[in-house]
């Protein structure tokens, strides 16, 4: 059987949805002749010369999917009827490259910023379902985001041969609000991301001086929207300055999506601008010294029910306070110290007591090594391989 893999193209500047999708598919390149199945690459002609380099030496094709704006518009309105045939109706981009790569199966690695009109079966992956969950935040209601995440889901989940979501609390999210039976859900953990697991071992860097950073200090990073939670992180670090003593540097990563000015205005409120350290977007290479030399991560955001950069500091050696959301133990383990994101004091406590125990840093560092390496990319590519060795039978049943 031939699968196709879609790859959205998402940005190093985007973050988790990178690093996932990125993670995945070199998994998928390192063991692809390991499988039964064949496979081709499907891409937006935006990211098709950088994946034909990659492609450079493998039995693998790469597609592009074409689509022009007033096709777009028309698959948007006649996908909806259910007589749209009597309109007339003509194969899909997506669906004309997935004829052109002879491919019996698509693959969503990413998940769907839009719907992706295919008559083909696939398989796709949901992040989360938190518009549903916690419809309050501003980046889940402005410019009609809630609407469209809804069509989204409603779209694509209801009609795929199978949705991948990372916790038993995402399926049932998942099945309540989209009716997607259970046993079309398979259940694959965010994988710990190589790069991280790469780096275990090998000697710590120094940190960029243009960091400007002093140790110990903590670590957080998230793009800069409301559902991250940078407030109430700042209101713990100003409670750990007036009545703990403790007056780490906190060092925030991650690119503006609109909440920053908020954030840093609340920082020289609460007297904290020369404890906050507001670095942006860093390379890799100083991401991994960053997660190295902190004293910990703390992640304290609204939404999960998983989140990758727990996982990263895992790999690397980094203690770990992380919100008590739904979820997060089932991903997180014992291996996390766990926090109530809603209380700045709570926040505060556990990193004091973090700071102060150098057994309980030492067993967070162990359990989180054990974690990190329980579940890798490899092992998820391996999930949705022996998902697609069962589905095989009934995909030889017609041509396409």
């Amino acid at each position: 059987m031939k699968i196709a893999v879609y790859m959205s193209g998402y940005q190093p500047e985007t973050g988790g949805g990178h690093t996932f999708e990125r993670e995945v598919f070199e998994a998928l390149l390192r063991r692809h002749n390991e499988y039964r199945h064949t496979f081709s690459v499907l891409s937006r002609s935006s990211s098709e010369a950088a994946l034909h380099q990659r492609l450079d030496g493998l039995p693998i094709s790469n597609h592009t999917v074409s689509v022009t704006a007033a096709e777009w518009l028309f698959q948007g309105v006649t996908r909806g009827m259910a007589q749209r045939h009597r309109f007339g109706s003509r194969a899909s981009g997506l669906d004309r490259a997935m004829k052109q790569a002879g491919a019996d199966l698509l693959w969503f690695v990413g998940q769907p910023a839009s719907p992706q009109w295919t008559d083909y079966p696939y398989i796709t992956t949901i992040w989360d379902v938190q518009h549903r969950v916690t419809p309050w935040f501003p980046e889940l209601t402005s410019n009609g985001e809630w609407e469209n995440r809804e069509w989204v889901n409603t779209s694509v989940l209801q009609r795929a041969t199978a949705v991948i979501i990372g916790t038993k609390t995402g399926q049932a999210e998942v099945e309540r609000y989209y009716q997607v039976p259970p046993e079309r859900i398979l259940k694959l953990p965010h994988p710990t991301p190589q790069f991280a697991l790469n780096a275990t071992g090998l000697p710590q860097d120094e940190l960029p001086a243009s960091l400007e950073l002093k140790e110990p200090y903590l670590l957080y990073p998230a793009q800069f929207w409301a559902h991250k939670n940078h407030a109430n992180i700042l209101l713990a670090l100003a409670e750990l300055r007036d009545r703990h003593g403790y007056a780490p540097q906190l060092a925030l990563v991650g690119a503006d999506k609109g909440n920053k000015k908020h954030i840093a205005a609340m920082a020289e409120q609460l007297r904290l601008g020369d404890r906050v350290r507001f670095l942006g977007f860093v390379p890799q290479k100083d991401l991994i010294t960053l997660y190295r030399r902190a004293a910990m991560l703390v992640y304290p955001s609204w939404f999960g029910p998983e989140n990758l950069p727990p996982l990263e500091a895992f790999a690397l050696g980094c203690p770990v306070i992380a919100s008590r959301i739904p979820g997060a133990e089932e991903q997180l383990g014992d291996a996390a110290i766990y926090c109530d994101p809603s209380s700045p004091s709570d926040i505060a406590e556990k990193i004091a007591d973090v700071q102060a125990s150098a057994e309980l840093r030492a067993s967070l560092v162990t359990a989180g090594h054990a974690r990190a390496k329980s579940w890798t990319a490899d092992d998820y590519v391996g999930g949705v391989m022996a998902f697609a060795d069962k589905l095989e039978p009934a995909l030889r049943s017609w041509a396409r």
